[in-house]
């Protein structure tokens, strides 16, 4: 088998990012720690290849850097509101927990069809380092939330 196949795999979600329809699927490269393997979107593929390209050690699963992507934009952490059962918070209280723990009193909140979305500027009143093990630790914590770029529509 090859270490990557690519084609859509629409009922998946990135292992890092955790967003949904992802198109690549890796094992036993240079993208991966030895051992593991794992689905990505093609921002965090191409982020893994660049660092692979570097000579970099690959990031563990789940496991992504949000600073080349998210710096200097609108931060988006979203989740679908069918996830969690009704009157729990414990998703979104963890989110502001994070967000206020890391200075931030300029978020906006919204809820369009069916997902709950936070978002934030990332500037550079923020400390990376804090940023990237906030949104790190939320990740794991909760799998099914995504975290990327606020998209307008």
């Amino acid at each position: 088998m090859p270490d990557t196949i690519q084609r859509d795999f629409p009922e998946v979600r990135c292992n890092d990012c955790g967003v949904g329809n992802v198109c690549f699927f890796h094992k036993c490269g240079a993208l991966v720690p030895a051992g593991t393997e794992g689905y990505f979107c093609h921002t965090c593929f191409a982020f893994r290849g660049t660092r692979a390209d570097r000579g970099q050690e690959p990031l563990p699963i789940g496991e992504t850097r949000y600073f080349d992507r998210c710096k200097n934009w609108l931060v988006s952490i979203r989740y679908p509101t069918s996830s969690i059962g009704p009157g729990d918070r414990s998703i979104s209280d963890a989110i502001m927990d994070i967000l206020l723990k890391l200075g931030l009193i300029e978020m906006n909140v919204t809820t369009t069809d069916g997902l709950e979305e936070f978002y934030f500027q990332w500037g550079d009143y923020l400390a990376t380092d804090d940023v990237e093990r906030a949104l790190n630790r939320l990740r794991a914590q909760f799998p099914i939330i995504t975290i990327g770029v606020k998209r307008w529509q």
